[in-house]
């Protein structure tokens, strides 16, 4: 992944150099990938916060990750009943919007998600949307991967279609549809091609 952070650009190589970078990644896999099942929801979201929340004699401040996870459930609508339960006691939907809360709460730069909404109600994929939108408008930059092409209708600024390992085709605005998409996606010729360094749609 290469970061543009200053005048030049330079290739990340350890997830270190990403978070550093303002990078952060949230799995669509929250069981293998994502959640910590045997911590509470509390140290579920709070596990990424610890570094930069503990005090100089190593204690963590869990005031301040109350804080923070109090913010989000509220800003994401997560249904949660007492921060220590399980994770495990929360819905699917609900243990992911924990995940992306941990995401948003370390003030990323840019958050690159994979398949996140994958397995979850049509509201909570709704919410996502929403959030993500907004943490677009106010400066930040998503990356956001799916295998379902329909969520990337009326969200995404550009889709970039990959075959066999290789970006095939690129789609901006309005040409981000099923047609054109499905197209690229079996590698068929006529498709739109976008120029990422002249942002210009080309038929």
């Amino acid at each position: 992944m290469v970061c543009d952070s200053s005048t030049e650009a330079h290739q990340l190589r350890t997830l270190s150099e990403a978070e550093e970078a303002g990078i952060t990644y949230v799995s669509g896999d929250r069981k293998l990938e994502g959640i910590f099942p045997n911590l509470s929801i509390f140290e579920n979201f709070g596990i990424a916060l610890m570094d930069r929340l503990t005090h100089r004699r190593g204690i963590v401040s869990r005031d301040r990750i109350r804080d923070k996870l109090n913010i989000e459930v509220e800003r994401l609508a997560i249904k949660i009943g007492s921060r220590s339960d399980r994770i495990t006691t929360l819905s699917g939907g609900n243990q992911q919007k924990v995940l992306i809360a941990r995401a948003f709460a370390k003030s990323p730069k840019v958050i690159v998600l994979n398949d996140p909404a994958r397995g979850v109600d049509v509201g909570t994929k709704k919410d996502l949307y929403s959030h993500l939108r907004d943490f677009a408008s106010n400066g930040g930059a998503v990356v956001y991967l799916s295998s379902e092409i329909e969520e990337f209708y009326n969200f995404a600024d550009r889709a970039d279609v990959f075959v066999n390992d290789t970006i095939f085709a690129s789609f901006k605005d309005d040409d981000i549809n099923e047609g054109n998409i499905l197209s690229a996606m079996f590698g068929r010729s006529g498709h739109i091609e976008f120029d990422a360094e002249s942002e210009e749609v080309a038929s």
